[in-house]
C-alpha cells in the first residue's frame, strides 16, 4: 500500500503531466507550479527552508551544501512540506540530519513530517512508474543503484532506499558509520523473511564492510558472507549465505551495504 506522502508525489507528477526523466531536471519549475519560488542564500543552522505567505511560499536552500543532487533533494523535501503540511504562513527549518533519507523522526517532534517529506522527496526524484520498472526482475547489486542515481540525478542513498522500495526480490540497503550500524532500509520481500539486522551495533568482523573502518579496501564485488555476519539470530540456518554489496563513503566515514537473500536459508 501506497504511503500518503508517496501518493501525493504521484498524485503532482500527474497534475504536472510529468511522464519522462527528462520533465524532473528543472524541480525550480515544479516548485514553481506548485507556488514556491525557489533561492539559495546563507542559511544558518539550516541546510534548507520553507516560508509560506497564503498561498504562496518560498524555498531556501543553503549554498553552503556543497552537493548538487543533496540540493536537488532539499527541494523535493521542502516540495514535499508545502504539498503535506501546509497550515496557513510560517517558517520551517529544515537540519541537515532532517533530509538524511534514512535518519529522520528521532531528533526532533515534529520528525514525522520530515520522514514524511523524505519519502515525498524520493517519490518525486524517482517516480514508480519511471524507476520502479528498473528496480524489478533484476539481481540486486549497488552497481546498478550507482547507475540509476546517475539516471535520476540522486544521491547514493536515496537511490538505494528507493531501490529497495521498488526491488520484488529480498533484500534491504543498509547504513554504517564509524564501525556501528546506524538503519537500515528492506524491500517488501525481505520483510517477509522475518530476519532482522540489529541497529547500533558494531559491525560483524566477517562483514565486507567492516573492512573500511579497518583502514582496508572494501571488494568492489558482491561476495556471499554468512547470513550470521548481519541478522540478529532468528529463523535462518548456520550455514545459511546471502549476498553482501558494499561501498565506501570516505567523506561521511560510512559504508553503504546492499544485502540479498538470493536463496532459502530458512529452517
Amino acid at each position: 500500500m501506497k504511503s500518503i506522502a508517496t501518493s501525493a508525489a504521484d498524485k503532482l507528477l500527474l497534475e504536472l503531466g510529468i511522464t519522462d526523466r527528462s520533465d524532473l531536471a528543472r524541480l525550480d519549475d515544479i516548485a514553481w507550479a506548485c507556488g514556491a519560488l525557489v533561492r539559495y542564500d546563507h542559511l544558518t543552522g539550516a541546510e534548507a527552508r520553507i516560508a509560506t505567505y497564503g498561498d504562496r511560499a518560498i524555498i531556501t536552500v543553503s549554498i553552503a551544501v556543497p552537493d548538487e543532487r543533496r540540493r536537488r533533494f532539499a527541494v523535493a523535501h521542502e516540495i514535499g512540506h508545502l504539498r503535506l503540511n501546509r497550515r496557513g504562513d510560517g517558517l520551517v527549518f529544515c537540519l541537515a540530519a532532517d533530509l538524511d533519507p534514512g535518519e529522520t523522526g528521532a531528533r526532533r517532534a515534529d520528525g514525522e513530517a520530515e520522514l514524511d517529506a523524505n519519502t515525498f522527496a524520493a517519490a518525486l526524484l524517482m517516480p514508480n512508474a519511471l524507476f520502479g520498472p528498473r528496480c524489478r526482475r533484476v539481481k540486486p547489486s549497488l552497481d546498478l543503484v550507482r547507475s540509476l542515481a546517475e539516471e535520476f540525478d540522486t544521491s547514493l542513498t536515496a537511490a538505494a532506499r528507493r531501490f529497495a522500495e521498488c526491488s520484488d526480490e529480498a533484500c534491504a540497503v543498509v547504513y554504517s558509520v564509524g564501525g556501528c550500524i546506524r538503519w537500515f532500509h528492506p524491500s517488501k520481500d525481505f520483510r517477509e523473511t522475518g530476519l532482522f539486522i540489529p541497529v547500533a551495533q558494531k559491525l560483524d568482523p566477517y562483514s565486507l564492510a567492516s573492512s573500511f573502518f579497518e583502514g582496508k579496501p572494501v571488494p568492489a564485488r558482491a561476495e556471499h558472507v554468512d547470513a550470521s555476519t548481519w541478522f540478529a539470530p532468528g529463523r535462518f540456518r548456520r550455514d545459511g549465505l546471502i549476498i553482501e554489496h558494499s561501498f565506501a563513503m570516505p567523506a561521511y566515514n560510512a559504508v553503504i551495504t546492499l544485502l540479498w537473500v538470493d536463496q532459502d536459508i530458512s529452517y
